[in-house]
């Protein structure tokens, strides 16, 4: 769906970079040579691990997702946001826990909105409105090793204190765990 958009995203977008590999890959290769867009809409397949998966990251402006079917919490969001580069997504899933002044999550039933998005976004980064130090740092306090771990802990830690079973002879509590 994406790719064919790509007469209308041309308005806004130099290039359209697409990653993954699965069941639609040849049919979107075919698509953008049947069109003749090779020379801005590039289909990669896999992305490439470590260190030049970050570097790729980090040479976009901007990452799309525009799930269509059931998503969790994309970690494509998470990278994108920890290197600095803004998104535009739509709401599946945990998708709307990303959600920050320097991204756009669109609803997942509009096409058009999740379009007027994309075409927001690159409003906003050629004005210069988009803060790549305030996304990673809000990726730092929302989403890092470390304040994830904090998340846990808590929860674990609480979730021990509460923990109780029921059984057929009434509640039962368990003791407080040491962590």
């Amino acid at each position: 769906w994406l790719v064919s958009q790509w007469p209308r995203l041309s308005a806004v977008l130099k290039e359209l970079h697409i990653f993954g590999s699965g069941p639609e890959e040849d049919q979107i290769r075919a698509l953008i040579s049947d069109r003749r867009w090779q020379d801005q809409v590039f289909c990669h397949g896999a992305y490439p691990s470590g260190q030049a998966y970050v570097d790729l990251l980090t040479s976009f402006d901007l990452t799309l997702l525009p799930t269509v079917g059931a998503e969790g919490a994309p970690l494509v969001l998470l990278e994108s946001m920890a290197c600095g580069v803004p998104f535009v997504a739509t709401d599946a899933g945990g998708i709307p826990d990303y959600r920050n002044v320097d991204c756009i999550i669109t609803p997942k039933q509009s096409d058009e909105a999740y379009l007027l998005g994309i075409e927001q976004m690159a409003a906003s980064l050629t004005a210069g409105e988009i803060d790549q130090g305030r996304l990673q740092a809000f990726y730092q306090a929302h989403f890092s090793f470390e304040r994830l771990s904090e998340r846990w802990e808590t929860f674990l830690r609480s979730a021990c204190v509460r923990n109780t079973r029921v059984t057929h002879e009434g509640p039962v509590a368990s003791a407080p765990m040491s962590l």
